[in-house]
């Protein structure tokens, strides 16, 4: 089986993108129904700066998690189409001779 070339943008950017958009959606909701804004913007402010500050390291650990779930996915697909080709030798092999064995030719003439 040959192997693609490795894309690097790949959908990590569409899922990075759905999370930091539903975590900016969340904030935003919870600014309109929040009674102390102040004292919520500053909470906001001090978390926000916490998960910037770690943001590259759940990117990098999503990341590597998605390569290894690509790689098992690969490595199966890889199994079920030997599997698969073998079987299709099998039945070959078997219809061959069966047809063989009636003294019928495999393919009309």
């Amino acid at each position: 089986m040959s192997e693609e070339p490795e894309n690097k943008s790949g959908h990590g950017g569409f899922w990075f993108g759905m999370i930091l958009g539903g975590l900016i959606g969340a904030v935003l909701a919870v600014f309109a129904t929040a009674d102390d804004k102040d004292e919520l913007k500053k909470n906001l402010l001090k978390k926000g700066k916490i998960f910037l500050k770690h943001l590259g390291d759940i990117r990098e650990e999503v990341e590597e998690k998605g390569e290894d779930v690509k790689e098992g996915v690969v490595e199966k697909l890889s199994e079920v189409k030997e599997a698969a080709d073998k079987t299709e030798t099998r039945i070959h092999q078997k219809a061959r001779k069966f047809f063989l064995s009636k003294g019928r030719p495999l393919v009309k003439k």
